[in-house]
């Protein structure tokens, strides 16, 4: 793996992981993975964060293609579990690193990290700059009601990111069984996209029939921030402790696209001009504890999480400076999550098996400008 690169770069060197031009994961083919930050959720995953986490922070990736009991239900493709570095030295200790990339990609980190025999104080600030050209051709043909018809599409993208991160935290050992650990995260992620379309249609005599030109430019700023804290107590007894994590993750998005449109043959024809604009904002609160006895080859594990979300959604759309009411609305979504779950491993001779259960129950609210939907609940 690339030091100067992203953690969507050390995916892509994982096999059977793929990760496309816009950050989107997928395992073994099927986009429905579930990412893990050290062993839980976070808000680093959603949305193309990735790209923002400099690949000389992670220690290693782990692909599991059969979760148990322990993880949620969600993720039908599987987990990856991206696994950061841990400070280690003593004393006082940093590092920069820089790379360039071709076609455009620039990224630039600074470590740093003060460990005594009380605590242990860890940061990194980091920026990248990535500009992509990507072309297009598609060929598609339609047969409708016995009439075939051809479409010829270019695509011409300039696609261009700038993400800035800052990440602070520490351990204080309270003593040599009990660790408490707090962290805060914070990052802006820029993504801005010229797009040129062309649509070349013909008819089934292959006479060109329509010549079609759109252009978007899409412009989204993100930012990111995450508050975590977690206590790790080890007890006396070899192979036994107890975990619990508290995290309040809070972002934002703003969404904004201008769409112009116009056809060059038969004759010259504008259609008005669309700009459209969503602005996202989302607080989620996760609670998690757990608890692990090992003795021998047996392994017991039991534990709860709680999940709270809440994301609101504002999109508008403007027609030639007038408001589209149609395409005008606000959508609140709240989703509360409870789950609890018990695992059992031992070993018989050569063989090994894992025995466990786990229960979920989901609570859903949305509304939008219309009103308010059912309350969605499962187990």
């Amino acid at each position: 793996m690339a030091k100067g690169g992203s953690a969507n770069d050390v995916l892509n060197n994982v096999p059977s992981v793929s990760v496309d031009v816009n950050g989107a994961v997928s395992l073994r083919g099927n986009s429905g993975v579930n990412i893990l930050i050290d062993g839980k959720p976070s808000v680093i995953s959603l949305n193309n964060g990735l790209e923002q986490i400099p690949a000389s922070q992670i220690e290693k990736v782990e692909v599991i293609t059969n979760p148990s009991a322990k993880y949620q239900a969600q993720g039908n493709a599987g987990i990856i579990n991206i696994v950061l570095k841990k400070n280690t030295l003593s004393g006082l200790n940093s590092s920069v690193q820089a790379g360039v990339g071709d076609p455009a990609n620039y990224n630039g980190n600074i470590n740093f990290s003060y460990k005594k025999e009380k605590f242990n104080l860890f940061g990194n600030i980091g920026t990248r700059f990535r500009n992509l050209h990507i072309k297009e051709d598609r060929n598609q043909t339609t047969l409708k009601n016995g009439v075939k018809n051809l479409l010829l599409q270019n695509n011409m993208t300039d696609r261009r990111d700038q993400a800035y991160n800052f990440y602070v935290g520490g351990d204080y050992y309270i003593n040599d069984k009990n660790t408490l650990t707090g962290s805060f995260y914070h990052s802006i992620l820029i993504i801005n996209n010229h797009i040129n379309y062309v649509y070349n249609y013909f008819n089934q005599s292959n006479v060109q029939d329509s010549l079609i030109h759109r252009y978007e430019h899409y412009r989204e700023p993100k930012k990111y921030n995450q508050l975590e804290l977690n206590y790790v107590k080890n007890f006396e007894q070899k192979g036994k402790s107890w975990t619990t994590s508290l995290r309040y993750d809070f972002w934002n998005d703003d969404e904004n696209q201008d769409i112009s449109q116009y056809r060059l043959f038969p004759s010259r024809v504008s259609s008005p001009e669309l700009v459209t604009r969503n602005i996202e904002s989302s607080n989620d609160i996760f609670v998690q504890s757990d608890y692990i006895q090992e003795k021998n080859d047996s392994k017991l594990e039991m534990g709860i999480r709680g999940d709270f979300r809440a994301i609101k959604s504002d999109y508008q759309t403007v027609s030639d400076e007038v408001l589209l009411q149609q395409y005008n609305n606000k959508l609140n979504y709240s989703e509360n999550l409870l789950g609890a779950y018990m695992q059992w491993g031992n070993k018989i001779n050569k063989w090994r098996y894992l025995l466990g259960l786990r229960s979920e129950l989901s609570m859903i609210r949305i509304s939008d400008r219309a009103g308010i939907l059912p309350i969605i609940s499962s187990i």
